[in-house]
């Protein structure tokens, strides 16, 4: 079912949907306890107005998954799964004169149980992963005929196990980031000289009894590059970052040069951070 309207500014979605399966079949024979049910929520409002625009989104899943066990261990097995998933995220721009600021925020929590039998009320194995982002990009017009973006990004992701059995560790993940990337188109606008630096500094931490605290881990990565040369004038669609802050392969890098450390904390294996990255082209 979906529900959409909009009044003056404001416009709102809404949708519902249901999904109910029995157990597979086979040309041999149905598969023991091989269903599942599912529901799945969404909602959205958008708000546009002289001050700037925002949108919020809010979505959840809830699943029940039975687990066909293999008959010649227990024909008559009936353990199953209950997942629930819940995501926010919030998109807010803001201009500021020739210039804008973007924010974006977001939450992710996925929860797991296992449950031995149908009748159970006591959790086998169960795990919730929680996550928060949030990013501010700012877009500046151009300052000495340069023109780009300056960002921060940061990112914090738990882990949480419980239940008579575990298959990871508990974690933290904590992520924090900041970028600048500036451009110039040189003479006839046949040539443009850009460059950008990145900083991460990353940190994972085993959150088991006597783990012990969170030992960081230590890695820098630099790519360089070189000055290109456009066939045509550079293009970027209107409200989208410029060439290299966007995700995909960069042609013109020539060198890349990578060191890392790893450490390994309640079998748990870290990599990169704190570092920094430096882009020409």
């Amino acid at each position: 079912m979906l529900l959409e309207g909009a009044a003056g500014s404001v416009g709102l979605r809404g949708s519902v949907t249901g999904r109910r399966g029995d157990d597979l079949r086979t040309p041999i024979g149905d598969l023991f306890n091989s269903g599942l049910e599912a529901v799945n929520a969404a909602g959205a409002m958008g708000l546009r107005g002289t001050w700037g625009h925002g949108q919020l989104d809010i979505v959840h899943r809830s699943e029940r998954v039975e687990i066909h066990e293999d008959p010649a261990d227990d024909p008559l097995a009936t353990p199953y799964q209950r997942i629930t998933e819940d995501r926010v995220r919030a998109d807010v721009g803001l201009p500021m004169g020739a210039a804008r600021v973007e924010l974006r925020f977001g939450y992710e929590r996925n929860r797991r149980r296992e449950f031995e039998e149908r009748t159970a009320t006591d959790v086998a194995l169960g795990l919730t992963s929680t996550t928060l982002t949030g990013e501010a990009h700012l877009h500046h017009t151009a300052l000495a005929g340069w023109d780009g973006i300056l960002g921060v990004s940061l990112l914090r992701n738990t882990v949480d196990v419980f239940g008579d059995e575990a298959l990871v560790p508990a974690s933290r993940y904590v992520d924090f980031g900041a970028f600048l990337f500036e451009q110039r188109e040189l003479g006839d606008s046949l040539w443009q000289l850009s460059g950008g630096l990145r900083f991460d500094a990353r940190r994972l931490g085993g959150r088991e009894p006597g783990a012990g605290r969170d030992r960081p881990g230590a890695g820098v990565h630099r790519v360089l590059g070189a000055v290109r040369r456009s066939v045509a004038p550079p293009f970027s669609p209107p409200n989208r970052p410029p060439p290299a802050c966007r995700s995909g392969p960069r042609k013109q890098v020539s060198q890349a040069a990578t060191t890392s450390k790893r450490h390994a904390v309640s079998g748990l294996t870290l990599e990169s951070a704190p570092g920094f990255t430096i882009l020409l082209a």
